[in-house]
């Protein structure tokens, strides 16, 4: 095995798994000084030796909700706008409370008005905003890799927050799927957030053409082949790395990857 590391935090154990398995590297939650960490799969702790594609500081702001949207907005990336306290203002609601962190949206709290705003008070709250089409759009080092459309997986799936807890999943689909504002938007929140790869959860309005961009994700859930385009792309770097020998396994370069086109699916 290679004595090098993906560090990963525990939300995202099972796909780090398979990508430490891919790239023949050690799968730790706690770094140590014998094992340079050359990959973090969404977890920002302390490395002694880090080398890892996105930076520590980088996930860190990425994950903590509220920043990242403060830094997109900043950025000049479409954001729904954001509250620090229940606005008494109701012709912004209806509104969403979301805490810091939170995996799979469990968190997200809908609010009518400026009572249900208090009493389901969080750590901030988002300005609902009308999408028809939801897109998780994978970017790697200024390239779209993939592109996803979220779908409903169970009778019942609520149709204004779509997340995984509340019934939706993922169909591939091809990038030209995605109008080009997306893809142009897409790319400018993983730069813009310091990232050198991220997954893009991205909202698209019919009528409007206009797009917002809910969030970016440092440790995305991958499929079989998603998960491959991931590896050549992590082995690349590998092999370009100063500083370290990395044996690859042959495994990212399978037919699979090479008779199809990146980001077309």
């Amino acid at each position: 095995m290679n004595n090098l590391s993906l560090l990963y935090h525990r939300s995202t154990g099972k796909t780090a798994r398979l990508l430490a398995t891919a790239l023949d590297l050690h799968r730790v939650k706690v770094a140590d000084p014998y094992s340079p960490v050359v990959i973090r799969w969404g977890s920002s702790v302390p490395a002694p030796v880090d080398m890892a594609i996105n930076s520590r500081q980088s996930i860190s702001l990425t994950s903590h909700g509220l920043h990242s949207l403060q830094r997109l907005r900043e950025a000049g990336v479409p954001t729904p706008e954001v509250f620090l306290h229940p606005p008494e203002d109701e012709s912004v609601y209806p509104i969403l409370a979301r805490l810091i962190n939170h995996r799979g949206g469990m968190d997200i709290r809908w609010c009518n008005n400026y009572d249900e705003a208090v009493a389901n008070e969080l750590r901030f709250f988002t300005r609902y905003t009308q999408v028809h089409r939801e897109y998780r759009v994978h970017v790697f080092d200024g390239m779209v890799l993939r592109t996803f459309r979220k779908v409903a997986k169970e009778d019942g799936a609520d149709d204004k927050i779509r997340t995984s807890y509340r019934g939706w999943g993922y169909k591939r689909v091809r990038r030209s799927n995605v109008n080009e504002r997306g893809i142009e938007v897409s790319l400018s929140a993983v730069s813009s957030l310091g990232l050198n790869f991220g997954a893009v959860d991205l909202g698209v309005n019919d009528e409007t053409g206009n797009v917002v961009v809910f969030e970016v994700n440092t440790g995305p859930s991958l499929n079989s082949v998603s998960l491959l385009y991931y590896a050549q792309e992590f082995e690349h770097y590998l092999l370009q790395l100063e500083g370290v020998t990395y044996e690859p396994t042959g495994v990212c370069w399978s037919d699979e990857i090479d008779r199809r086109t990146k980001g077309d699916g």
